[in-house]
Formats: structure tokens, C-alpha cells, sequence
């Protein structure tokens, strides 16, 4: 059979199987990725604008610039995960990295354990103009909730660039968040009538920061004691 794979047969199949496999870990447009630039430590949480057949596209980064690395963590239904990938180039304000030959997988979420953390949460929504909401709220939903953002579903797509106003309340808590978040990316959802649009937290205050860390820190913690992870 090598002499098969030296011919190109018999191979073919296997790596359009790894790819497949790959891209199933990567992260899905309009979800969040926290990102490393070069050796720097800090980390930038910027939305997932396209993933194209051999790029992804997020917002360009400062100090980013074409050929140079970028660590990227992010999070999915699956789990958490890690891949190094190269700029390739950067174009209206968007940095196109190349595909990752392999990605890591820093944590297994088991499904249960997932729906927990990233589940729906009821939520409303209004324009924010200049930081500041009016007009009555909208109903809405949240998911992929991280730090740094999250998907807002809603029946009418905000333009990107665009500020809103969100508020949503995790109930294990008894607190009810009220941020100014700018929108990242928008794109209508296949499945149903429904638009989602990432969103990024712009100015969370420092309680509700530390509420939010906590909270997502303590269901990591319940999920070990369950032996969900």
C-alpha cells in the first residue's frame, strides 16, 4: 500500500479527513476568541468575523503584522481549546490568519456540563448611541457567554461598529447585568428567523467584572466536583 500513498493514492482520504476534523474544533464566526500577540502575555477578546476554507478573519490587533504569530483560547460547546496561527494579511481593519496545522485541546466539556455554561439566557436589548441606552428593551437571548462578550440572538440584526445596550440576569447569582457592549458582527442564523450578533463589553463595571469571573469560575469548579470534565 506505500507504494499507493507515494503515487498519491490512498492518502488523499485520510487527510480530508483530518481537516474535516479540525475545522469542527475551530471557533464559529461571531463567537470570541481571547488572543496573544507575538511573546506578549496580554490578551485581546475580539469576535470571529469569518472562517473561510483557508482563513480566519478577526479584527486586526495592535501590533499585529503580516507574518508574525498569535496565540488564540477560545471556547466552544465541545471545550476549550488552542491553536497558534500566522497573519497572512491584514486588509480593512481585519487580520486574516492562516489556518492552524493543529489544535489543542486544553479542557473536554462534557455535554451536560457545556448546556450549563453556555447555554441560553433570557436577556433584552436597545441602542446605545453614545453609551447611553434608549428606547424601550427588546427581547433577546444570550449564549456563549464569556468574560470578555457573547452572542446576542435577536430578531433584528444591529449593525456592526454599532453600541447597545444589554441587560440579562444569572439567576444562580441573583444578579442582573446592564452593559454598554459594541457590536462585533452580525449574521442572520440558518436555522431559524433569528440574527445573531456578537457582542463585546465595553464598560463593565469592576463588581460586575468580579461577578461575572467569579460565576463562570465557580461552574468550572461544580463541573470538576461532578465529575462532568
Amino acid at each position: 500500500m506505500k507504494w499507493l500513498a507515494a503515487f498519491g493514492f490512498g492518502g488523499r482520504e485520510r487527510k480530508r479527513d483530518v481537516s474535516a476534523d479540525l475545522r469542527a474544533l475551530l471557533p464559529t464566526v461571531n463567537s470570541f476568541v481571547e488572543v496573544a500577540v507575538g511573546d506578549t502575555r496580554r490578551r485581546s477578546s475580539v469576535a470571529v468575523n469569518e472562517v473561510s476554507p483557508n482563513a480566519l478573519i478577526v479584527r486586526a490587533l495592535r501590533g499585529l503584522v503580516v507574518g508574525k504569530e498569535a496565540d488564540f483560547v477560545y471556547t466552544t460547546l465541545a471545550g476549550r481549546f488552542r491553536f497558534v496561527a500566522t497573519c497572512a494579511k491584514i486588509e480593512d481593519g481585519e487580520a486574516h490568519f492562516h489556518l492552524p496545522v493543529s489544535v489543542r485541546t486544553v479542557e473536554v466539556f462534557h455535554s451536560r456540563g457545556a448546556q450549563r455554561v453556555l447555554k441560553l439566557l433570557d436577556a433584552q436589548w436597545r441602542y446605545a448611541p453614545d453609551g447611553r441606552g434608549y428606547g424601550e428593551f427588546l427581547p433577546a437571548s444570550i449564549m456563549d457567554l464569556s468574560s470578555g462578550g457573547a452572542s446576542l440572538v435577536v430578531d433584528r440584526a444591529p449593525k456592526p461598529g454599532s453600541q447597545v445596550e444589554v441587560r440579562f440576569t444569572l439567576e444562580s447569582i441573583n444578579k442582573t447585568f446592564l452593559e454598554v457592549c459594541e457590536v462585533a458582527r452580525s449574521a442572520r442564523i440558518a436555522a431559524s428567523a433569528k440574527n445573531a450578533a456578537g457582542i463585546r463589553f465595553l464598560t463593565m463595571d469592576p463588581r460586575d467584572e468580579r461577578a461575572l469571573t467569579n460565576f463562570l469560575r465557580d461552574v468550572q469548579i461544580e463541573r470538576r466536583d461532578r465529575g462532568l470534565m
